[in-house]
């Protein structure tokens, strides 16, 4: 069972790290909570979540920083997905993105 979670206008699923992911297309976020609020530590979009998430780089530096659960948009437009990553990115400024947007 997945909770929700909010991230600017958009409702993101919450899933434990441990899941079992389809081969759907999505937006993702690494985020753990502080002080009772979600924190991003990693936003991320893929063309196929069951690929990218199963060992991705930067979950075990994300865990280290407090990550906890993964939040997924699914979103099979690509141009759609992109943007949404980028406007999450620059409104949240997740720590480990490399590159600022």
């Amino acid at each position: 069972m997945s909770s929700i979670a909010r991230w600017s206008a958009y409702e993101f699923d919450v899933f434990a790290p441990d899941t079992a992911w389809n081969c759907v297309s999505g937006v993702y976020i690494f985020a753990g909570l502080d002080g009772g609020g979600w924190v991003p530590h990693y936003i991320g979009q893929t063309e196929n979540l069951q690929a990218s998430l199963a060992n991705h780089e930067c979950w075990a530096e994300a865990c280290r920083e407090g990550a906890t659960d993964i939040h997924v948009l699914v979103m099979p437009d690509t141009a759609r997905r992109e943007a949404i990553e980028q406007e999450l990115c620059r409104a949240h400024q997740p720590r480990l993105n490399a590159h600022p947007v």
